[in-house]
């Protein structure tokens, strides 16, 4: 997690659901700092850039074995990542750090105007794929959440149709009214999808084998801000 680039701090969390909140693994300063960062990337791990967050993190102790438990979830008590710091005061939650950003941005057109049937559009997709998609990717990725070290073939049977399922109805809706989620217009909601697309990428069924998503897909990978995003954080995976 590093401050700014050259990064001159950075810190490295692992996470696991039943502990309850990330926990330091690592954190340094200058060249520390820098192969925290090399080490991430030749891993494919996410790198998220918080100048607040690092700054907390790096007054960590631990030769007395502290963690970031107690400072972390004052910024998010859920102990998950994103946590956005905005003006001094943390939000979490991705859809609501998306529908915040979009109105403090405006200028960049990320949601349709206020009161416009395309704004009420926008508000069902980014609750559909929060509700629909969200939660069983979760519970998919983290089978401690259900109970148990690795899901039993029924269960993993179950949310694999479930994620599906939501696909399914996605790829019909971009085929009939495409090509993005609003349809002739990009908006932060086509952002949201393709986060989610992402996390599909070594699921049994990839989001790009449906067709109409894979044709969305391309056409989001294609922006210059897709590409800007993985030159940042030194992404190859997915990539296109």
């Amino acid at each position: 997690m590093p401050s700014r680039s050259p990064y001159l701090n950075a810190v490295a969390l692992t996470y696991h659901a039943e502990r309850g909140a990330p926990r330091l693994v690592a954190k340094g300063c200058g060249p520390v700092a820098e192969e925290i960062v090399a080490r991430a990337r030749q891993c494919g791990v996410f790198i998220h850039e918080s100048s607040e967050l690092v700054a907390v993190l790096m007054r960590v102790d631990f030769d007395r074995d502290q963690q970031p438990g107690a400072d972390y979830l004052r910024l998010n008590p859920r102990g998950q990542v994103p946590t956005l710091v905005i003006d001094g005061k943390p939000y979490f939650e991705s859809a609501a750090l998306l529908m915040i950003l979009a109105e403090r941005h405006s200028e960049a057109k990320l949601a349709p105007p206020v009161g416009s049937g395309m704004r009420a559009e926008w508000y069902q997709w980014i609750a559909f794929f929060t509700n629909a998609l969200a939660p069983a990717y979760r519970c998919w990725f983290y089978p401690p959440d259900l109970g148990s070290a690795e899901h039993p073939p029924f269960v993993r049977a179950a949310l694999r149709q479930r994620i599906e399922d939501a696909w399914s109805l996605v790829d019909a809706h971009l085929a009939a009214q495409g090509p993005y989620m609003l349809g002739a217009e990009f908006s932060g909601v086509d952002l949201l999808a393709l986060m989610y697309m992402r996390w599909s990428r070594n699921m049994p069924r990839p989001v790009t084998e449906w067709p109409a998503l894979r044709q969305f897909a391309d056409r989001m990978r294609a922006r210059p801000s897709w590409q800007r995003l993985y030159e940042i954080e030194g992404l190859t995976e997915w990539a296109a």
